[in-house]
């Protein structure tokens, strides 16, 4: 969420660090919801986060995040911020949590937030591992493999925007389609990876296709 993108070794994740980010992001006038890697940017080196890494879901409020001002002449570079090894503030947000899918479509209706997306079995690794996201077994990875390639099925979320609780959870057969998620008209629309589309109306209503 912002105007501009640093790039280079000491650089690249600087955006990530000073605006909201994630994998999918959607909004309304008021606030920003995000999949992503919140406040996990501030490793030292080109690979940041791949020791300490989580998905998490979010909402920040867009006045926290002005745009930028533009030069005050032409050809003055935009003003630097702290130095690339230097922590940084965390992200302020209204609320953020770990989920239990690896979103691949999120969307607003109203005051809900839908996600869908696999099952995250991988998970968090427990006792005195070096990272949450640590293999605990060769089962462990089997199992998240079969979940990306939809065979153990879809998680669709609903989740109040407000505060981050969960509503609703549906399970449906196959694999979502990346980015593959809209509202309208009161109904819930899902591509899936196969091409099939699946239509759902209604907290206990089936699916139809």
């Amino acid at each position: 969420y912002g105007t501009s993108m640093a790039g280079g070794y000491t650089r690249w994740f600087s955006a990530g660090e000073r605006r909201p980010s994630g994998r999918l992001m959607v909004m309304d006038r008021e606030k920003i919801y995000a999949f992503g890697r919140l406040n996990q940017y501030d490793h030292v080196g080109s690979h940041v986060g791949l020791g300490k890494m989580q998905y998490l879901l979010y909402a920040a409020n867009r006045s926290d995040f002005p745009a930028p001002q533009a030069p005050s002449r032409r050809g003055a570079k935009p003003k630097r911020g702290p130095r690339w090894d230097q922590k940084k503030p965390d992200i302020p947000t209204r609320w953020s949590g770990r989920i239990d899918l690896l979103a691949r479509g999120m969307v607003l209706s109203g005051g809900t937030l839908f996600i869908a997306g696999p099952p995250d079995l991988f998970g968090v690794a427990p006792g005195e591992a070096p990272h949450p996201y640590t293999l605990v077994s060769p089962e462990a990875l089997r199992s998240q493999r079969e979940a990306l390639e939809g065979k153990k099925g879809t998680l669709l979320w609903a989740v109040d925007a407000a505060s981050g609780r969960k509503l609703s959870e549906t399970k449906l057969a196959g694999l979502s389609a990346w980015d593959g998620l809209i509202a309208a008209n009161n109904r819930i629309y899902m591509t899936m990876q196969d091409g099939t589309v699946i239509c759902l109306s209604g907290a206990a209503a089936a699916p139809t296709e």
